[in-house]
């Protein structure tokens, strides 16, 4: 209960008009953007069918995050803004060269070794 006091509390800080008025409708708004279009017969059936609540796929999604490939993709975007900040604005691409190329040569099972001095 804690976060939705934080988010509406957020929201009242950037209005305009501060009053009970605007505080209930913040309130109001929050509560229909959580609780929409919620079926209670959907959640009974998925109870009922005993499925992972994790693996249940809705037929509204439309796409998945990877999140591994995510966190991949922000460590390797960290790595080389830090060789750029360390060294200069063209090590980023030497380092991504051999990044990439040592990725590919794990991905068939070869070992790789990167060495900079």
């Amino acid at each position: 209960m804690a976060i939705a006091h934080s988010i509406i509390i957020q929201a009242y800080a950037n209005t305009d008009v501060k009053n009970d008025q605007t505080l209930i409708e913040l309130r109001d708004t929050f509560i229909d953007m959580i609780v929409s279009n919620i079926e209670i017969k959907e959640l009974k059936s998925l109870i009922d069918s005993n499925k992972d609540p994790e693996n249940v796929v809705s037929e509204k999604v439309y796409w998945t995050v990877n999140f591994d490939k995510l966190h991949q993709c922000f460590r390797d975007k960290v790595l080389i803004d830090a060789i750029e900040r360390q060294i200069d604005a063209n090590a980023p691409s030497v380092f991504n060269l051999s990044y990439h190329s040592c990725t590919k040569q794990l991905k068939h099972g070869n070992q790789c070794q990167m060495q900079f001095q």
